[in-house]
């Protein structure tokens, strides 16, 4: 019998398709950290591929590394290498990329720091390390309902674990992932309270019937850090 991987489970495409999301989200990155045309961009652990897709085709120059080909699958074209990053180093010369994103990765691994100073190594100087990953405080119930998360992390242990790696300029924060509440216009700061509110008093029962709810209470962190 043919056991399944991780991605197949977790993320299995019947029950988590691909949505708009990756788009949005990448979109508001490369505004966020006024992201240039043409940058080569490494995204770590790029998974099923769909957040290095949309950096693609939003013009810059993609590439990622996972321990398996799934995203291969979905984007045959992607420039995608394979390494186990419990015991590879990235499979990247030195100063070889503008930006390296990671989204929920760092949670991942009981020696987190061996991820991210490779990050380092394969920056170029002035590079831009983007990091997200669940937001301990705000994660407490369910954090381990992932059975492959070993590292939580919050605020203050995020930014230390940057430094740690050498980078500088290292700025943390919350992050809900709801499109809706990253405009600065005053619809959005008025959903941002509701948003806010939701996260106190809504039950975690009715997050399996409401994206609002289940972004609301399921906060990330998002850090950067240049090298």
């Amino acid at each position: 019998m043919i056991s399944k991987n991780y991605l197949d489970v977790v993320y299995d495409q019947k029950e988590k398709p691909f949505t708009t999301y990756p788009k949005k989200l990448v979109s508001y990155l490369i505004r966020k950290f006024n992201i240039e045309n043409n940058s080569k961009v490494l995204d770590v652990c790029c998974g099923r591929g769909e957040f290095i897709n949309e950096f693609i085709n939003l013009g810059l120059e993609g590439h990622g590394v996972d321990i398996n080909d799934n995203a291969k699958k979905h984007f045959p074209a992607l420039n995608l290498k394979l390494a186990d990053l419990e015991k590879d180093k990235l499979p990247y010369n030195d100063n070889e990329f503008d930006i390296v994103f990671n989204k929920s990765v760092v949670e991942h691994f009981l020696n987190p720091e061996k991820i991210i100073k490779e990050c380092f190594r394969v920056l170029k100087p002035g590079g831009i390390i983007i990091t997200m990953t669940p937001s301990w405080e705000h994660n407490l119930k369910n954090f381990y309902d992932d059975f492959t998360h070993k590292q939580p992390f919050n605020l203050v242990s995020i930014v230390d674990l940057h430094k740690t790696s050498n980078f500088s300029q290292v700025k943390a924060d919350y992050f809900i992932q709801l499109p809706e509440l990253w405009k600065s216009d005053i619809f959005s700061k008025i959903l941002y309270f509701i948003s806010f509110l939701t996260r106190i008093f809504a039950t975690d029962t009715l997050k399996k019937y409401s994206k609002f709810v289940f972004f609301s209470k399921e906060v990330m962190i998002l850090c950067s850090a240049k090298k």
